[in-house]
């Protein structure tokens, strides 16, 4: 009906809270859980991940990357679901959780 539209992201992503963000993925480290370029996923930032939530990660002295999280001791484990990418043990110290991907969105540019 014309008179039913999305106003706000939150009409279309109702479990969306203030601070959620949007991501805009570029490569294809997850292209097996259907995230590939282009997918826009919505992050929820400041909460504890739970095991091999998808997560945007900060990697000391590499930059942003996105991969499923596991704990191992004093440990984490950066999961990809490509196997071209293989999993990165790093320090915890090392890296620092940036968001939990909480819902993807299907955009379509029209022009």
């Amino acid at each position: 009906l014309a008179d039913e539209f999305v106003a706000t992201l939150p009409d279309l992503v109702p479990q969306m809270r203030p601070g959620d963000y949007l991501l805009d993925v570029e490569g294809y480290s997850m292209i097996g859980d259907g995230i590939g370029p282009g997918t826009t996923l919505v992050m929820r930032p400041e909460i504890e991940p739970t095991e091999r939530d998808i997560c945007s990660v900060y990697v000391e002295g590499e930059g942003n990357t996105l991969k499923r999280v596991a704990r191992d001791g004093s440990y984490v484990v950066l999961v990809a679901a490509n196997p071209d990418f293989p999993d990165q043990r790093l320090p915890a110290r090392m890296i620092r959780i940036q968001g939990v991907a909480i819902a993807t969105l299907a955009v379509r540019a029209l022009r």
